[in-house]
C-alpha cells in the first residue's frame, strides 16, 4: 500500500438519469442507494453467469475511470489538483467525445470479457 495520498479522476453519471439506471441495472447494484436492482432479462439470456461476473465491479458501482490512482507531481498540491478538477467539471458532456471505443467480446475458454482496442477521450472545441 502506498504511503503518501493517492488521487484519481472518476466520472458518474447524474442520479436519474437514463445511463445512472442503465449502468445500476447492468450491474444489478445501485451505488447511491445500497440495493440491489435487476439485470436485464436480455442480458441473463445472452450470458447467464453475469451475476458472478458482475460481482468485483458491483462494489464500485457504475463509473468511467478517466484516470486511474495516482500520486501528486512533485511540487504540486491537492489545492492545485481540486483547481483543476473545477475547471475541467465546468466543460460538460456535451463537450466531451470518444475518439476510438474499445470492443468487448466473450473470451470463450473462460467465460469472460476481454477488451480489443482502446479508447481515447478528447474536449471538443
Amino acid at each position: 500500500m502506498a504511503s503518501f495520498p493517492r488521487y484519481a479522476i472518476y466520472y458518474v453519471s447524474a442520479p436519474g438519469s437514463a445511463l445512472d439506471r442503465f449502468g445500476a441495472e447492468l450491474l444489478g447494484y445501485d451505488a447511491r442507494s445500497g440495493e440491489d436492482v435487476s439485470f436485464p432479462d436480455d442480458v441473463l439470456h445472452a450470458v447467464p453467469d453475469w451475476h458472478a461476473l458482475t460481482q468485483d465491479p458491483r462494489k464500485y458501482g457504475f463509473h468511467a475511470t478517466l484516470k486511474a490512482p495516482f500520486p501528486l507531481a512533485q511540487g504540486k498540491s491537492e489545492a492545485e489538483l481540486l483547481a483543476v478538477r473545477d475547471r475541467f467539471a465546468i466543460i460538460g458532456l456535451e463537450r466531451l467525445a470518444i475518439d476510438r471505443i474499445a470492443v468487448f467480446c466473450q473470451d470463450d475458454s473462460h467465460s469472460r470479457f476481454r477488451i480489443l482496442g482502446e479508447w481515447k477521450l478528447r474536449v471538443l472545441p
